[in-house]
């Protein structure tokens, strides 16, 4: 959010937070192998569930585009990230997680895998405060939805 814009067009921090979390770049920089992980970016994931015949719109209504997605072990993981610098829309968009965790543990079942997690990358200095962790934060986590400050934990995932 750019401090004193204007939201939605005028974001562009979020971008960079984005770009400076990309998982492949990230796990290509630790020297982790990467040629069993199946990646999807924002636009990719429709497409990918539509190559197994499976169309979100029809189902679900819309297409869902995560921020990041991939597929190791058998297994979807959707990386959503959030940045937020002031008070804004965010604060409610991370609430929606436990609904989005069934929307891709559906996918997951269409694609044949054996499950799904959704994953919060959070920009901590905004995120990592009292109005958060007090309520919302662990809202999501007893809700099976793992939230993480400022860096994806590669070694948790990837060993």
């Amino acid at each position: 959010m750019i401090t004193n814009g204007f939201g939605g067009a005028n974001t562009q921090t979020g971008l960079f937070f984005e770009i400076e979390t990309d998982l492949k770049t990230n796990l290509e920089k630790a020297n982790i192998d990467i040629s069993k992980i199946i990646f999807c970016s924002k636009y990719e994931f429709p497409k990918l569930m539509k190559e197994y015949g499976f169309d979100m719109t029809e189902y679900f209504g819309k297409r869902y585009l995560p921020d990041e997605g991939f597929i190791y072990k058998n297994h979807l993981y959707i990386i959503e990230k959030k940045y937020q610098s002031v008070s804004g829309s965010v604060d409610e968009k991370i609430q929606t997680g436990p609904y989005k965790k069934l929307i891709y543990d559906i996918c997951a079942e269409k694609l044949g895998l054996n499950g799904a997690s959704y994953i919060y990358l959070l920009k901590g200095s905004a995120f990592n405060t009292p109005k958060y962790t007090t309520h919302q934060i662990p809202y999501l986590i007893n809700n099976g939805i793992s939230v993480y400050f400022d860096n994806f934990p590669i070694s948790k995932y990837f060993n």
